[in-house]
């Protein structure tokens, strides 16, 4: 009996409708429906009664449900226990973000810095990040823009440009100021909504007044800067991430109006215990990204910014 078929049992029994829990559970409900059958079949009787196009737990059913759910609390419990321990032995941190363009980088560096801590990373949408954080499901959550809520405390950890990038040949090329108004009739190339570099997007643009064109919204940025190049559209980048580009550090222009900057801060409970992985971790991130704007402003200063 593996602990999946309980976990799926428990699901269609508080449904009452193996299409609904199948759909709750992302699996298919004919697949559900075997999962079940081989439960039954393990152990001998059966579990549900047909009842039109629902189930419901018959008397061996209600018997299995409540003794199941007795376990399943217990194993969660356990699990929590355990993430407690590994927490107050100060050796795990917990991380989120609705970021994809530097995590990879500050991971790196932060592995690199303190190789005895165990980071895990989970990506989500901005909405999550605060419900996450709220209910210390995370320790820290990055984001961008910054987080604004009443109970969690919020660092500025980069406030940097955000050029519009365009493909090779592009009228922009010759243009000696740009205005986000004039490229309301272009068509534009962006991550999903509710990735950083969207929210920020669709931030200028509100402010420009005008509704952008998406002709392809993908969730990785390197695509997107594939599909400029290829002539799908124009994108907003970060100015630190495009310069790792040969082509794409040859083809942006800076927005002059209005002027299109972007943030990332570092977000955590108010309440949380400032210890010394808080110390190491917080002033590392920080480090980091004083690093990353310094490097793309000598960047800068190595060559005609146009």
């Amino acid at each position: 009996m593996e602990l999946k078929q309980l976990a799926y049992f428990k699901c269609a029994a508080e449904y009452e409708h193996m299409t609904k829990a199948a759909t709750r559970l992302g699996v298919a409900q004919p697949f559900l429906s075997k999962t079940i059958a081989a439960l039954e079949e393990e152990l001998g009787v059966e579990l549900f009664d047909h009842v039109g196009r629902g189930i419901r737990l018959n008397q061996n059913g209600d018997f299995f449900y409540k003794r199941i759910s007795e376990i399943l609390k217990s194993l969660d419990s356990t699990c929590d226990e355990l993430k407690k321990m590994s927490h107050d032995s100060g050796k795990t941190v917990e991380i989120a973000s609705n970021m994809g363009l530097y995590i990879s980088w500050l991971l790196s560096y932060f592995r690199k810095q303190a190789p005895d801590i165990h980071i895990t990373y989970s990506t989500v949408g901005r909405d999550q990040l605060v419900e996450m954080a709220r209910n210390k499901t995370v320790d820290f959550v990055l984001s961008s823009p910054l987080l604004e809520v009443a109970d969690l405390e919020t660092r500025l950890l980069m406030n940097e440009e955000c050029p519009i990038i365009y493909p090779p040949g592009h009228w922009l090329a010759k243009a000696d100021h740009v205005r986000l108004r004039d490229l309301a009739g272009e068509t534009f190339v962006g991550l999903k909504k509710g990735y950083s570099l969207r929210e920020e997007s669709d931030r200028f643009f509100a402010v420009a007044g005008i509704e952008p064109r998406y002709a392809v919204e993908v969730s990785d940025h390197r695509i997107m800067w594939e599909l400029v190049k290829s002539g799908c559209g124009l994108a907003f980048s970060s100015f630190t991430t495009l310069i790792t580009d040969p082509v794409l550090r040859e083809n942006y222009k800076v927005v002059n109006d209005p002027p299109c900057y972007g943030t990332v801060g570092l977000s955590y409970r108010k309440d949380k215990k400032q210890d010394d992985i808080f110390d190491q971790f917080t002033g590392m991130t920080t480090q980091f990204f004083k690093g990353l704007k310094r490097d793309s402003q000598l960047s800068k200063e190595g060559r005609k910014l146009r």
